[in-house]
């Protein structure tokens, strides 16, 4: 993938361009959407749709500036006092199933796949 997106630090229009430059090459009937942002609703209904979401972690304790690769999600409700969102995650170290609590991570932003 190195060879569409580039070495070194990626960015999203870097890794956006890359990826549907990817999609066309091979023939591949897909878009890339970039988002500057986190939506936990925008992440939820791509994975409803059976569809992975790159997420962008920005100044993260645990993941520094990364991509990691959201395919679940869990929303975990404890009664009347709270609540906690998480997100299931391949983290590109050779982690899967990871579970990240939204609250307490530092994400800047989603790139995902329409047809």
């Amino acid at each position: 993938m190195q060879k569409y997106v580039g070495y070194g630090r990626t960015g999203y229009s870097n890794l956006k361009n890359g990826l549907n430059r990817y999609f066309r090459d091979r023939g591949i009937n897909n878009s890339v959407v970039s988002l500057n942002y986190f939506s936990y609703y925008r992440l939820v209904n791509r994975i409803d749709r059976n569809r992975p979401v790159i997420v962008g972690t920005l100044n993260d304790k645990k993941f520094r500036n990364h991509w990691i690769i959201a395919h679940g999600y869990a929303e975990m409700n404890f009664g009347h006092t709270s609540s906690s969102d998480y997100i299931i995650v391949n983290d590109g170290w050779k982690n899967n199933d990871v579970w990240v609590n939204i609250k307490s991570a530092s994400f800047d932003g989603l790139i995902y796949f329409e047809k």
